[in-house]
């Protein structure tokens, strides 16, 4: 029985990169939908810089996905919405904006965002 997560590279794929992280997809979720391994995926974002900004550009929609979800819970408009795992799940998936290397170099916008995230401080939506 072949492999069926063996694929050579083809740089076609990096046209729909973006896209397959919509909806705040993960790096799996992106994996499993190209037939590639976690390993493939790492490698072939050393080896071919188009592949890798295709995957930057697809994470930061991820990112940007799950950010505007998060915002929604703290205002209300997502029924039993937690915000504990959300914060959880946005310091452990986008380790670069949210994770925490050291205590000491904790960003503002970190904060503000545990602040409102947790309702010690209120969002107004003047739309």
């Amino acid at each position: 029985m072949a492999n069926q997560f063996k694929r050579k590279y083809d740089p076609e794929i990096c046209k729909k990169i973006p896209d397959l992280f919509h909806n705040g997809a993960s790096i799996t979720s992106v994996c499993l939908e190209l037939k590639i391994t976690r390993d493939t995926y790492y490698a072939w974002r050393k080896e071919f810089e188009e592949f890798n900004e295709a995957c930057e550009m697809g994470e930061y929609k991820s990112e940007k996905y799950m950010e505007r979800l998060a915002m929604k819970g703290i205002r209300g408009k997502i029924r039993n919405f937690s915000a504990p795992m959300m914060i959880f799940m946005l310091k452990n998936r986008f380790r670069k904006t949210y994770g925490e290397e050291k205590k000491e170099e904790k960003s503002a916008a970190d904060t503000l965002l545990e602040q409102i995230v947790l309702g010690k401080v209120k969002v107004v939506n003047n739309e």
